[in-house]
């Protein structure tokens, strides 16, 4: 889609300097692509490393990803916990859905992925969700979702919930109450010497 800044960066990888600045001293932000899906760094990160997993495909959500896909972003989560640049372990989490239906500030498929040593997965707030293990059962769910999961060595866990609709920035929020952060809004804090830490990472 035209509009979409996940569309554009999908299409030129460089075209995220216009955001990142001139000065950015690498051509994109791109950590790992193949031809599903890319991964680059994210925009107001709150830990380091902190990616984001993208597939070129406009959806609005991992539970509408097709069979290709899915093998991507598992290929994916493989390299991001063999580059020894995360825990051998990953916690990832999406806000999927749209922007007018749910959570979600881009309406593009994007999920997060950060160390699992943030104890995210494991939060007392998560108590009500669903656990589930398979992604095939996200299509048990009608709108709006929020997921949170964890990965290592092929073993996917996840919990899920459907009915927080319109909380922006829910798992954010979430996560600077564990780093005791007040600042979650990545609109409003680009963070980009956590940016370059996550670059220098994997370059």
């Amino acid at each position: 889609m035209n509009n979409c800044v996940f569309c554009k960066e999908g299409a030129d990888f460089s075209s995220a300097i216009s955001f990142l600045g001139t000065d950015w001293p690498y051509k994109d932000r791109i950590v790992y692509s193949d031809n599903y899906l890319f991964s680059v760094v994210g925009y107001g990160p709150q830990v380091s490393p902190y990616v984001l997993i993208i597939p070129y495909r406009h959806i609005f959500s991992l539970a509408q990803m097709d069979e290709m896909e899915l093998n991507s972003f598992f290929k994916c989560l493989n390299f991001l916990c063999a580059s020894g640049k995360f825990d051998t372990q990953v916690c990832f989490f999406e806000h999927g859905g749209s922007s007018e239906d749910g959570s979600s500030s881009i309406d593009h498929c994007h999920i997060h992925v950060i160390d699992s040593k943030s104890r995210l997965f494991d939060f007392p707030s998560f108590s009500d969700f669903q656990y589930i293990q398979c992604i095939s059962e996200l299509s048990y769910f009608t709108s709006a979702y929020f997921l949170v999961g964890k990965y290592s060595d092929g073993r996917l866990e996840m919990k899920v919930k459907e009915d927080l609709l319109h909380e922006h920035q829910y798992f954010r929020k979430v996560l600077a109450e564990i780093l005791g952060e007040k600042e979650w809004n990545w609109k409003l804090n680009m963070r980009r010497d956590m940016m370059l830490d996550s670059m220098k990472m994997f370059h």
